[in-house]
């Protein structure tokens, strides 16, 4: 399990007692969570922080966890008087059994996507092309929330083909930073003792989200959702800054 919670300690206090660990990623263990008295999970807070602001830092806690899947997928999330951000068992689980369903669907086809032996420059094309070719935009979940919350990861798009923007941005990063490089050729090699990955980050704004990669040094932004859309536009794919003065890429909420 991507999310295994680990209690080392008990207490019945307002002030929270209990802690909880992930034992996934490294960057996750203990990053801030403990555990309230009555069964949910709360997120150590900084109280000069208002409650979006915490919010975003459960986000990044999460997704360190659980990168294929968003916190937004969540059915209920909680807060408290105090600033805190409270998710619960039923949640959890569900972001644990979304991702590991990725995890599994990743293993048992990106061989085949992105075949032993491909250039390692290759990947990131290759990957937004299947998801282009994998995704048709479900433009009645903007105006249906229950609906939305269901495509807020890569599985809606590896399971069924229809989604969000949030959706592509999810497979997409999903697909890229599984494939593994073999730094002494530069080529896909699935057999490699120490492969290298390729980098990515989920980037969102009250509007949009897309896509970051790693690559050359630098960060750069692709939006396979556009890219789709838009007829293939390639403009979508390492996004120069003419394209990224468009409204919907200003004001970046957070980058996981």
């Amino acid at each position: 399990m991507r999310l295994s919670k680990m209690f080392i300690g008990f207490g019945l206090a307002v002030s929270m007692t209990l802690s909880i660990g992930f034992s996934s990623f490294a960057g996750v263990l203990e990053s801030g969570v403990v555990s309230s008295y009555n069964g949910r999970y709360a997120f150590n807070v900084d109280k000069t922080n208002n409650l979006a602001q915490n919010y975003c830092q459960a986000e990044k806690v999460l997704n360190s966890a659980c990168p294929a899947v968003g916190m937004t997928t969540m059915d209920n999330v909680y807060s408290s008087g105090d600033g805190s951000v409270m998710i619960d068992d039923q949640n959890l689980n569900k972001l644990d059994s979304i991702q590991n369903q990725t995890d599994e669907w990743l293993a048992a086809n990106m061989a085949a996507i992105v075949p032993q032996g491909t250039p390692s420059d290759q990947i990131v094309t290759i990957c937004a092309d299947w998801v282009a070719d994998r995704m048709t935009y479900d433009y009645s979940s903007n105006s249906n929330k229950v609906l939305g919350r269901a495509y807020q990861s890569a599985l809606s798009c590896f399971t069924l083909g229809t989604g969000l923007c949030s959706t592509y941005a999810y497979a997409f990063n999903s697909m890229v930073s599984y494939v593994p490089v073999n730094p002494a050729t530069g080529t896909v090699d699935y057999t490699a003792a120490n492969p290298s990955h390729i980098r990515t980050r989920f980037v969102y704004t009250s509007r949009h989200a897309w896509s970051a990669v790693f690559e050359n040094g630098a960060w750069h932004h692709y939006d396979v959702c556009s890219y789709d859309i838009v007829n293939r536009d390639k403009r979508y794919l390492d996004m120069d800054s003419s394209v990224m003065s468009d409204s919907k890429y200003l004001n970046i909420s957070i980058v996981f």
